[in-house]
């Protein structure tokens, strides 16, 4: 018999074709092949299966008998209990805080029954699902005019979070947030093929010995075998993907300190807080009147004839602490804003001096001679491409251009020197960190 899966759909549509790629890292690979290649299968696996798994990460249904017990055992004892009832009243207060203990359990069964549907769907959902504590939110380490910089804390990533200590069910890492997973997409008995990283041979050195290299090719096992070999290769993908993603992003700042235009949104702001605080201190230095008018019924026997029954009276209440407080609160946020503004220019001076390198081998570019023997193998230098950025500049917009690309209205593009060399080696020179430094 076959029932409705509740497993979602993949956020984005596998491609049409095999895309072939060189230089891919084997940890980022590995996970998200397989993690594509699971999903797929487990939708197979529940929708031919029997008998929908009742175990805890595809049913919550124990912990919703324990609420319905637990709400009739409340309802019982309050119809139970009577006036000058105290053991009726205290039964029903203990029933009470079952049945809110029961409701919580139950919740955190549904949330687990959604994170193990939805844990197979991207790496995003995977992370999301593995590490319950959240992101952490940086504003300060963040792009000027983007949102806020946000990644999950370190220690949770690594597998030292601060959960743990309350007990092997809390906190992150798939061990504490999922146990052993479901039993039947575990099952020993059940073949299923995923992806490894495996050493094959090549060819022969100069030495006689085998040239071994990396290739990605079908493994061929039980569920319980690809998920002994998946789970501590996802817990180690955690880690890798944080710090790839620091890495990337602590470019991105360094970049965007660097191009001027976190000096020039921090000088910015710092002018519209002095003009705040200097207009709040003009302002407190009048000593204003704040009045206020109040509608005061007249009594209809005082009232003359044709005099009208309500009266409106003004009453003024002067308020300059009030205002003198507030322009000593924007004076001092206008000196913490000129100070990181001072910062900020200092900073993009002194990074403007440096230069950013980036080098690596591109390809392997073949020699094409006039003729060909049979079987012959051309001749191959390998090439290093350097990439130098330096002396960040300013560009005026052109006046036709200035709405249709970047915010509108604006007049400078914050642009840098970009100067590309080649290096060629012959094929017999390896890569090595050596002709990085030549």
């Amino acid at each position: 018999m076959h029932h409705h899966t509740s497993i979602p759909p993949p956020p984005f549509p596998s491609p049409p074709g095999s895309v072939h790629s060189e230089c891919d890292c084997q940890d980022c690979t590995y996970v998200t092949e397989n993690l594509a290649a699971w999903h797929r299968a487990r939708i197979g696996w529940e929708n031919n299966a029997a008998v929908p798994c009742s175990c805890a990460l595809h049913s919550a249904r124990q912990q919703e008998a324990e609420v319905a017990a637990a709400a009739y055992a409340v309802a019982f004892w309050v119809s139970a209990s009577g006036e000058g009832d105290e053991h009726a009243a205290a039964s029903a207060e203990a029933a009470a805080r079952a049945c809110c203990a029961a409701e919580e359990s139950c919740s955190k069964a549904r949330k687990l029954v959604a994170a193990w549907a939805r844990i197979s769907r991207s790496t995003r959902d995977l992370q999301e699902c593995l590490l319950p504590c959240g992101r952490d939110s940086y504003p300060t380490y963040s792009e000027t005019g983007s949102r806020p910089f946000t990644c999950f804390r370190r220690n949770c990533v690594e597998g030292h979070c601060i959960e743990h200590l309350r007990g092997p069910r809390h906190g992150c890492g798939w061990w504490h947030v999922f146990g052993r997973g479901c039993p039947r997409e575990c099952d020993s008995s059940i073949d299923m093929t995923w992806w490894v990283w495996e050493m094959r041979q090549r060819g022969t050195n100069a030495d006689g010995q085998p040239s071994l290299t990396p290739e990605f090719v079908p493994k061929h096992g039980k569920r319980s075998e690809f998920f002994a070999e998946f789970i501590p290769k996802v817990t180690a993908y955690l880690a890798h993907a944080w710090r790839d993603n620091i890495s990337k992003h602590s470019i991105r700042i360094f970049e965007d300190r660097r191009s001027g235009r976190h000096s020039d949104a921090a000088a910015a702001a710092a002018a519209r807080m002095l003009v705040q605080a200097e207009a709040l201190r003009i302002v407190a230095e009048q000593n204003p009147a704040v009045f206020r008018h109040a509608i005061h019924s007249a009594a209809a026997s005082h009232a003359a004839p044709g005099e009208a029954e309500t009266a409106v009276v003004y009453e003024y209440v002067f308020a300059p602490i009030t205002l003198r407080a507030l322009a000593c609160a924007a004076s001092a946020d206008a000196a913490t804003a000129a100070a990181a503004a001072s910062v900020a220019a200092a900073i993009a001076e002194e990074t403007a001096q440096w230069a950013r390198v980036q080098a690596d081998y591109a390809a392997q570019i073949e020699v094409q001679r006039r003729y060909t023997a049979t079987c012959a193998s051309r001749e191959r230098h390998n090439c290093l491409v350097v990439v130098v950025e330096y002396k960040p500049y300013k560009q005026e917009v052109p006046p036709a251009c200035r709405k249709r690309k970047g915010p509108a209205g604006a007049r400078e593009r914050y642009r840098q020197h970009v100067a590309v060399f080649y290096a060629f080696h012959e094929s017999t020179f390896k890569p090595s960190a050596r002709s990085y430094n030549v």
